[in-house]
C-alpha cells in the first residue's frame, strides 16, 4: 500500500468512527497506521528544515549576485571612461616636430586619461 492509499484509509477509518460514535475524543488504530503518520510528520519536519536552509541559500545567492551585478556595472563604466579617453587620444592630429601646440595637445591627453583613471566625466570627450 502506498503513502496516499494509507492515508485515505487512515481518513475513512476516523470518518466511520465519527459516523458510528459522534464526536469522540479518542479512536484507536492500528500501529502501523500511528508509526505512519509519526514518520510523515518527522518528514515534514525535516523538509521544513531542508526549506529554510534552502531560503537561506537563496537568499545569500541573491546579494552574491546583486554584489555582482553592482561590480558589473562599474567596470563597465570604467571601460566607457577609457573608451572614451582612448577615441579622443586617437583622434588627435599628429603633432610634428616643432609644432608650437605640442605641448598644448600632450597636456590634453594626459588630463583625459588622468581623468578617465580618476572616473571623471570626461568633459569635452568627443563620442565616437
Amino acid at each position: 500500500m502506498n503513502d496516499k492509499d494509507l492515508l485515505q484509509k487512515i481518513k475513512n477509518v476516523r470518518t466511520a468512527v465519527k459516523e458510528i460514535y459522534g464526536n469522540v475524543n479518542t479512536i484507536t488504530y492500528p500501529i502501523y497506521m500511528v508509526d505512519w503518520l509519526i514518520e510523515q510528520a518527522e518528514k515534514v519536519e525535516q523538509l521544513e528544515q531542508e526549506i529554510a536552509s534552502l531560503k537561506e541559500a537563496l537568499n545569500e545567492s541573491v546579494k552574491t549576485s546583486v554584489a555582482l551585478d553592482n561590480e558589473l556595472q562599474q567596470e563597465q563604466a570604467k571601460t566607457e571612461r577609457y573608451e572614451k579617453a582612448l577615441r579622443e587620444i586617437a583622434n588627435e592630429q599628429e603633432v610634428g616636430e616643432g609644432d608650437f601646440n605640442a605641448a598644448d595637445v600632450t597636456n590634453t591627453l594626459i588630463a583625459t586619461a588622468k581623468e578617465s583613471l580618476e572616473g571623471g566625466d570626461l568633459n569635452g570627450v568627443k563620442d565616437i
